[in-house]
């Protein structure tokens, strides 16, 4: 370990320490009131995200995984997608991105979501399909009865 996150990371949590509050109005500040008129919550939300975005990967794989998926993650785009990794497969995210790499990994992630959205997709038509088809039969045994009853 020992190694700060890298340099995309890093600049978000700089950027959100310098710009996410008014520092030069600090010194005017006299009341609770003025101290969250100081916040610029557009300017943290961002590293927020990305905190939160860690916290899922630590509630998902523990502390040491999470340190060593955070070495790999380039970006707050990459650390949310590496948290949807984790959640969904947290026994074998790490060992999949030690094999893997972060960029194949990441590209898998996204394979499988699509191929899992088009699965759902099907089985919805297959649904709709047997629907449809119960429906007709039910449809064309009303008919009969009634052509039937009607004939009487």
């Amino acid at each position: 370990m020992g190694h700060l996150p890298p340099p995309g990371l890093t600049g978000l949590f700089e950027r959100a320490a310098r710009e996410g509050c008014d520092w030069s109005g600090l010194r005017t500040a006299r009341s609770a009131e003025d101290l969250a008129a100081l916040a610029r919550p557009d300017r943290l939300r961002p590293a927020l995200d990305a905190l939160d975005d860690g916290g899922r990967i630590g509630g998902a794989l523990g502390l040491p995984a999470t340190l060593h998926l955070l070495l790999h993650a380039e970006s707050a785009r990459e650390l949310k997608r590496l948290a949807n990794v984790a959640e969904a497969a947290p026994k074998r995210s790490v060992a999949a991105l030690e094999v893997l790499g972060t960029p194949r990994l990441l590209r898998l992630a996204a394979h499988l979501s699509d191929a899992a959205l088009q699965l759902i997709i099907g089985l919805a038509g297959l649904i709709a399909a047997v629907v449809g088809l119960f429906g007709e039969a039910v449809g064309a045994t009303l008919l009969r009865r009634l052509r039937r009853t009607a004939a009487d």
